[in-house]
């Protein structure tokens, strides 16, 4: 741990959290490592009672998203050692596009979106309901 501060580290099943018990679930940087993108999405929409608030890393180009897969794959294993290991498997960086896509086939919509950084990370904010 790097902080002080309350949390609990979530396997890729069922959140242990009753539905609506947060106003606003963050996923930061979190979705893709997911070992199943979608029953995350569908679980944290689950546990909040108002918005979910996703930030990623984006390329729009598939050179672009092969350039980040590299560079996200280093960052973590410089960061956690070979803790993350098992999750580069599930490693899916998408276009802003994409999450878009992804965020509407699981009936959510896009609140609010906003973006950052330039080619390399580029980051993009997606308020969902």
């Amino acid at each position: 741990n790097r902080t002080d501060l309350a949390h609990t580290v979530c396997g890729p099943e069922k959140l242990p959290w009753k539905s609506g018990t947060f106003d606003v679930v963050v996923l930061y940087f979190v979705l893709h490592h997911a070992e199943n993108t979608e029953a995350l999405l569908s679980e944290a929409r689950r546990v909040a009672r108002r918005h979910v608030v996703i930030v990623e890393s984006v390329a729009e180009t598939s050179r672009g998203l092969r350039i980040l897969t590299v560079l996200d794959m280093a960052a973590n294993r410089l960061r956690a050692w070979r803790h993350m290991a098992s999750q580069e498997q599930h490693l899916a960086l998408r276009s802003a596009a994409a999450w878009r896509s992804m965020f509407d086939a699981h009936g959510l919509a896009v609140l609010a979106e906003g973006s950052r950084g330039r080619f390399i990370h580029r980051q993009q904010l997606f308020v969902v309901q």
